[in-house]
């Protein structure tokens, strides 16, 4: 790994812009995961005015936009913060990372209403100044179960329905604390603390819970927390999730991307067919509630013609792909336009399949049953069963190479 494709250890917020080989780009974070309409439009239309118009979802729920430019990007942060979408103070907006279920009080098979948790763990965030110097990757999750359930995703914290209650987990641990919904939030807030406390008695400090819990153990951080924790067994994520259910559609976005007017074009569809929400999730789709079932059906036509993906079949969504080059300055290879040449190989039904542009692995952190890892214009190395910057067991393959190593390499790929 060179030091040009290091990973950074930092993400980008509104207000702390990354630099990419497109130029500038930046997250928006939208509370509980869920953007009205007109705050959707909003983004879009700024996101085509100040940047170049690309938005992508990230596996945090985050919308990321590029194509910013030193000139433009201070007004786009503007048009967010009087949108609602971000936080006016810098430490905080960095730090507010809060990922809840897309659906909220709308999932009515959900145990509880994860988005009016994550609303009060967001405001006592922003009364808690100590707490502002937390890492910029650390995150806490939010989970209601449901039809759209987060189970399968990690965070530094995890909120998720448990016994009756809720369970609290940490990272890395499988122990957990069972608390009521009342205290959910200061149960929370004083793991946080217990991170920050004992970290800093460690060099370096951890940026992440598992590195604490690595080096600690998770028992004595729910000790420093004041909190009794026991091994549980979070949710298992399920084989596959539900494209639609009562007043909602989900709608994937191809390797999580979507340029803007045609967002623009899906907020106007959806507006005239009743909805309501544009909700994000981690898994690279955008949800629609509140829906008639007619409209449903309606807008699952407008979008196939729009080439976004309705179907659990698709084999788009088993593939992860990040930007690559040009608009990544790590990228050394187009990455996605390959993810798409590899959807349309078939490869991809049945297994998982991750095409990045270096060896940072953006677009896929957790392993996947093949990588290939751009090594240089139109060459790749393979990894099988690991992740981006693991050691491949190929290298200078062209794509037509890779897809032949991918067909060998298929029928033993075990399940991860």
């Amino acid at each position: 790994m060179t030091a040009a494709t290091r990973v950074k250890g930092w993400c980008p917020s509104l207000l702390a812009p990354m630099v990419s080989g497109d130029g500038l780009l930046v997250r928006v974070k939208p509370s509980a995961a869920t953007l009205t309409l007109a705050q959707a439009q909003s983004l879009a239309q700024a996101a085509l005015r100040d940047g170049n118009g690309m938005i992508e979802l990230t596996n945090r729920a985050n919308l990321q936009i590029r194509g910013l430019s030193p000139e433009t990007v201070d007004a786009f942060a503007a048009a967010m913060q009087a949108e609602g979408l971000a936080a006016n103070d810098g430490p905080f907006e960095q730090i507010r990372n809060i990922l809840a279920s897309p659906l909220g009080p709308e999932d009515l098979s959900a145990t509880f209403d994860s988005h009016a948790l994550a609303g009060e763990l967001e405001a006592a965030l922003a009364q808690s100044p100590e707490l502002h110097r937390l890492p910029p990757k650390f995150g806490v999750l939010i989970d209601g179960g449901g039809a759209l359930s987060l189970a399968g995703h990690e965070a530094d914290i995890m909120l998720r329905a448990h016994s009756g209650g809720l369970g609290l987990w940490i990272g890395g641990s499988d122990l957990a604390a069972h608390v009521q919904p009342g205290s959910a939030v200061e149960a929370a807030l004083a793991l946080a603390l217990a991170f920050l406390t004992l970290g800093s008695s460690r060099t370096p400090p951890p940026r992440r819970m598992r590195d604490l819990v690595s080096q600690m153990g998770s028992a004595a951080i729910f000790a420093k927390a004041g909190l009794a924790a026991s091994p549980r067994t979070p949710p298992v994520a399920p084989a596959a999730r539900p494209m639609s259910g009562p007043g909602w559609l989900s709608l994937g976005l191809p390797f999580g991307q979507i340029e803007a007017p045609r967002l623009l074009s899906l907020i106007g569809k959806a507006r005239a067919l009743g909805a309501e929400a544009l909700h994000c999730t981690p898994w690279r789709a955008f949800v629609v509630s509140g829906l008639a079932e007619a409209a449903i059906e309606d807008l699952q036509h407008w979008a196939r013609s729009a080439g976004l993906i309705i179907s659990p079949d698709d084999p788009r969504l088993t593939i992860a792909a990040c930007p690559g080059y040009p608009h990544c300055a790590s990228g050394r290879t187009q990455s996605r336009a390959d993810a798409e040449r590899l959807a349309r190989s078939g490869l991809a039904s049945g297994t998982s399949l991750h095409v990045s542009g270096c060896e940072k692995g953006c677009a896929q952190p957790k392993a996947a049953h093949f990588t290939l890892v751009g090594e240089s214009e139109e060459r790749y190395s393979l990894v099988r069963n690991g992740r981006a910057g693991d050691t491949p067991v190929a290298t200078g393959l062209s794509l037509d190479a890779a897809i032949t190593e991918l067909r060998k390499g298929r029928s033993n790929a075990p399940r991860l």
